[in-house]
């Protein structure tokens, strides 16, 4: 039986759409392509933040906090400032999507990747990230650990008694600046990016980690210490896989962001 004519040519209209840098990362995250991670816009005015890939949703300690976020007026942020001692987290169940990915068959690669806004630079805080509890690295964990006029990428496993860190500058506390971590399984080392710019990467390998960790969580560390004075906004984990350097500018998009309704759009989903 013949497609009619019409259906054909929406079909392909459809199929031009389809930005293919959108589409793959679409696939490496939503569990419909193939993926595993979430994404969360964290622009909701209170409660629960969204996990927009996966319905891995975020819920809250503490007291909420909103910004303005890095679109301007009426885009709305979360905000994690110290005063309103709050974090965001999930309780992960045993190898889900939110933690590492097995070490075997291998190789592990992961991604963390978002929008920050610090607004202190004062004292050592918490990101965010996937790990089993309090500030130490038990079991395989993977997040931003911000010290006293510095940044770094901070990963780790206890049980090997290994830590690396990819140890940066902040670029300021006034603007939002799009950070993203890896772990490239090339040569195992651990990366930070800033603004799309020459990664930082660790002295050395960080080893392979347990899929151990039981938390994930943006804002601060589950154990209720380290959290953080800033602003989140648009953020990413991939578990399996991370991103090119032509996803991360297209997700930089200027300096305007993605939220995941434009992605799973330009996706063609």
């Amino acid at each position: 039986m013949r497609t009619p004519i019409a259906m054909q040519m929406m079909m392909m209209s459809h199929a031009a759409t389809v930005d293919p840098t959108a589409l793959s990362i679409y696939n490496k995250i939503a569990i419909a392509g193939g993926g595993q991670g979430d994404y969360w816009d964290l622009t909701e005015s209170s409660g629960t933040r969204t996990g927009g890939a996966n319905g891995n949703n975020l819920s809250v300690t503490g007291t909420n906090g909103t910004e303005t976020g890095l679109r301007g007026s009426g885009d709305l942020a979360w905000y994690a400032g110290s005063a309103n001692n709050s974090y965001l987290s999930k309780t992960r169940s045993t190898n889900d999507g939110l933690d590492v990915p097995a070490s075997s068959p291998g190789p592990q690669k992961y991604c963390l990747f978002g929008w920050m806004k610090f607004h202190a630079n004062t004292v050592s805080v918490c990101g965010g990230g996937t790990y089993a509890g309090g500030p130490a690295p038990n079991g395989g964990f993977f997040w931003w650990m911000k010290t006293t006029g510095g940044l770094s990428a901070y990963g780790g496993d206890s049980s090997n008694s290994t830590w690396v860190t990819a140890d940066g500058t902040l670029p300021d506390t006034t603007n939002w600046h799009f950070y993203c971590l890896w772990r490239d399984s090339a040569d195992g080392k651990l990366r930070m990016q800033i603004d799309g710019g020459t990664p930082i990467v660790s002295s050395v390998a960080l080893v392979t980690a347990t899929q151990s960790s039981i938390n994930f969580s943006i804002g601060g560390a589950n154990s209720g210490s380290f959290k953080a004075d800033v602003g989140c906004s648009r953020w990413g984990y991939i578990k399996g896989d991370f991103l090119t350097s032509t996803e991360i500018t297209w997700l930089r998009n200027s300096g305007n962001g993605r939220n995941w309704a434009e992605i799973r759009t330009l996706a063609g989903h």
